[in-house]
């Protein structure tokens, strides 16, 4: 497991040479992007908009989120603010499997995920949890298999760490 001395979070000039190959789909004004801190190839992507055709979500995203309207919702709780995203008659696209482009499609109308800060030590760092926050989504790297799932959340597993970026322009 990767130690909290080992991150690395790129800047916003790294994220936005990497994201080039996204050929402008995740860098719209209001995407959000997700990057792993213990993987910063692992990537998620939040994007308020429609399908596009020949979308490469089997290249660099995990989790890409598709629906027409999104709620983003933050509130402080003593030094850590939760950020709250909602789909509104939409649906996330689920890819566990990057290179094999492997996924299930399903509703998320009632989904929400909690983007919280965990760590004071890490304030550019935030944990996506689900549900009432037991879960958190959690990159794996090895092996030749990259996959982003749900574990049960431990604030000291920096696999459960993300770099969150908005608004990013080609």
């Amino acid at each position: 497991m990767t130690t909290s001395s080992q991150l690395n979070p790129l800047s916003l000039a790294d994220v936005k040479a990497d994201a080039s190959s996204f050929s402008g789909n995740a860098l719209e004004p209001g995407a959000y992007m997700i990057q792993s801190a213990a993987w910063p190839h692992l990537m998620l992507g939040l994007r308020d908009g429609v399908e596009k055709e020949g979308n490469p979500v089997d290249t660099i995203l995990a989790l890409h989120g598709i629906g027409p309207k999104w709620n983003f919702k933050h509130k402080l709780v003593g030094s850590t603010t939760t950020f709250t995203i909602q789909s509104q008659g939409g649906y996330f696209q689920r890819v566990e499997k990057i290179s094999e482009n492997e996924g299930v499609v399903g509703s998320a109308t009632a989904t929400v995920f909690n983007i919280v800060q965990p760590l004071k030590e890490h304030p550019g760092l935030y944990s996506i949890q689900v549900g009432d926050g037991k879960f958190a989504v959690q990159a794996v790297s090895g092996s030749g298999a990259d996959q982003v799932v749900l574990q049960p959340f431990n604030e000291r597993d920096t696999r459960q760490l993300w770099v969150l970026l908005s608004g990013l322009q080609a």
